[in-house]
């Protein structure tokens, strides 16, 4: 396979460099892209056409003062295939076909001309807030808390509705200590909260 990547982007500061700002817009036409599925026992790659992929990414990070650091992740990806005739079929297609029978190859594909790429969320998000300072002669403190946001996506390149994760938000947080020059750290967390 081959890709052609076109992408435009900044990356600046801003507030006497309290605040960075990098964004990026992108376009990758892929030929020949090659497909890969896992059917439980076997790994086959199918020569899935052509595919592309669009979108944007923006990074923010931002330091109030001297104890605070926000950041923020966004993510925008289209991703379908522009040409894949020979996809390879769900289970229900292939039981449909053999008739129930697993021992009965089935010669199936299926045309996936202007679907989704498996593995690849439309929209992504994550944000988190960090304090960290010192306190005492050598000690210091810190917390974090985070969140995270995945949209919907296929885990198999069938596009089985089966296999249809749902969108998902996680947070997570994290607070602890750290000893002399950062020699040691006890930490307690949580994922998934």
């Amino acid at each position: 396979e081959t890709s052609t990547n076109y992408e435009v982007g900044i990356k600046s500061t801003w507030l006497e460099r309290r605040l960075q700002v990098n964004a990026t817009v992108f376009f990758v036409d892929y030929e020949d892209f090659q497909s890969q599925s896992f059917d439980g026992g076997n790994i086959t790659v199918r020569n899935a056409g052509t595919m592309e992929s669009k979108g944007v990414e923006l990074d923010v990070v931002y330091v109030p003062n001297s104890i605070a650091t926000l950041g923020l992740a966004v993510g925008y990806n289209d991703a379908t295939y522009s040409e894949f005739d020979k996809g390879e079929c769900t289970a229900a297609q292939l039981f449909e076909i053999n008739g129930g029978n697993p021992f009965v190859p089935a010669d199936c594909v299926q045309d996936l001309t202007g679907e989704p790429l498996d593995n690849a969320p439309e929209w992504t998000a994550s944000t988190y807030l960090q304090l960290a300072d010192r306190f005492g002669a050598d000690m210091g403190w810190f917390a974090r808390l985070e969140y995270n946001y995945s949209d919907e996506f296929y885990m198999g390149s069938d596009l089985d509705e089966s296999l249809l994760q749902e969108s998902t938000e996680l947070v997570n947080a994290r607070l602890g200590i750290q000893g002399p020059d950062n020699k040691w750290e006890v930490t307690i967390w949580g994922r998934n909260l």
